[in-house]
C-alpha cells in the first residue's frame, strides 16, 4: 500500500469449518484484543474488512487483514539475549490475563453480535467498565456457535446437530 503497510487476503479453506461462522469469528477473536479489551500491547493481525457470505462480489467468504509489522521470530532467536527471550515467553500469558477481565456466560465461539442470529441477552459478552464499546452496537460481542473442528471432522458437519452456543459444559458434550 501507499503507506508502508502491507495487507493479506485470507480465504476459507474449504475444510475450515461452517461457513460464515468460522470466518466471523476469525475476526472477532482477531479484533476482541483491540476493540474489546483496549489491550495497548496487542501488536497482532487486525482485521480491515471481510464479507462471511459465499455471495461476495468475489464469489467466496474472505477477510482483508492489516500485515502485522516486525521480523520473524525464528529469524532473530539466535541472536536475543536470554532476557530478550523471557520477554518474548511472558508476553502471551500478559496478553492471556487480559481475557479475565471480561465474562464470558456461555460456550461456543466469540463473533460480533450482527454476525449471530437470535442473540439472546446469555450470550452478549460482558466487557470491563473501562471499554467504549457498549455504546458502539456493531462491535459488541456475543458468543456464537461453536467453529471447533471437532463438530465438522469425520463426516460430522454433514449431521444436522446443535452447534451452541451452549448453557453449561455439559451441554456442550451432550451435543
Amino acid at each position: 500500500m501507499d503507506n508502508g503497510k502491507g495487507i493479506i487476503t485470507k480465504l476459507p479453506n474449504p475444510n475450515a469449518g461452517r461457513p460464515h461462522y468460522t470466518t466471523a469469528s476469525e475476526v472477532a477473536t482477531m479484533d476482541f484484543p483491540c476493540i474489546g479489551l483496549k489491550y495497548s500491547q496487542y501488536t497482532g493481525t487486525r482485521s480491515l474488512r471481510l464479507d462471511s457470505s459465499s455471495k461476495s462480489p468475489v464469489g467466496t467468504e474472505y477477510i482483508f487483514m492489516e500485515r502485522s509489522p516486525g521480523v520473524e521470530l525464528d529469524n532473530v532467536w539466535e541472536n536475543m539475549s536470554g532476557p530478550a527471550r523471557l520477554k518474548i515467553v511472558e508476553a502471551p500469558t500478559e496478553y492471556e490475563a487480559s481475557f479475565v477481565t471480561c465474562s464470558l456466560s456461555m460456550y461456543g465461539s466469540l463473533c460480533y453480535v450482527n454476525d449471530v442470529h437470535e442473540v439472546l441477552p446469555s450470550q452478549m459478552v460482558h466487557l470491563p467498565s473501562s471499554t467504549s464499546v457498549r455504546r458502539e452496537p456493531h462491535r459488541q460481542f456475543a458468543v456464537g456457535p461453536t467453529t471447533n473442528r471437532t463438530y465438522f471432522d469425520d463426516g460430522c458437519g454433514e449431521v444436522d446437530s446443535d452447534l451452541g452456543p451452549y448453557q453449561t459444559f455439559d451441554d456442550n458434550i451432550r451435543s
